[in-house]
């Protein structure tokens, strides 16, 4: 079974695995998301500002020490909360392949949904690629329906 804590900065080097792969994952379903050496450094700086934020919150799932999955979010504010409110965004949420189906994901977001609640968000969003059948099964499985579509264009098509 799974723990779930709050990731320190000393598990940085530990989730950024975790953080390729959906990186590479995400590349594999969409051709506008390039893995290049500069991408992945631009990554680690990303992942390494927002887990030093106070309004951001990652957290990891441990087996027997191991980080098996983690999630990140934090609080923002957007004109789709109508009452001025924060609202909740998940950035990442990713367990490796050998741990999915025990149900390891809901556990992250359950843990990231009750901080969401101590912040008294009003609404939280997530973003998943329109080709990623199984990301809209799981966050359509914790609630979450659709709501807008984004369209890309790459120029010169």
């Amino acid at each position: 079974m799974a723990t779930i804590k709050r990731a320190r900065p000393t598990d940085f080097e530990r989730i950024m695995p975790m953080a390729f792969a959906l990186q590479e994952y995400e590349a594999s379903i969409d051709e506008a998301v390039k893995v290049t050496p500069k991408t992945k450094k631009d990554l680690v700086k990303f992942e390494r500002k927002n887990l030093k934020r106070r309004d951001a919150r990652f957290f990891i799932a441990l087996e027997d020490d191991e980080i098996v999955g983690y999630i990140s979010g934090w609080l923002s504010k957007a004109n789709i909360s109508v009452s001025g409110k924060s609202y909740g965004f998940i950035c990442d949420c990713y367990v490796l392949e050998k741990y999915r189906g025990r149900g390891i994901g809901e556990l992250l977001n359950a843990e990231l949904m009750k901080w969401f609640k101590e912040k008294e968000v009003e609404y939280i969003e997530v973003y998943t690629y329109v080709n990623n059948e199984a990301g809209k099964g799981f966050w359509e499985s914790e609630g979450f329906r659709p709501n807008m579509l984004r369209y890309l264009k790459k120029m010169g098509e």
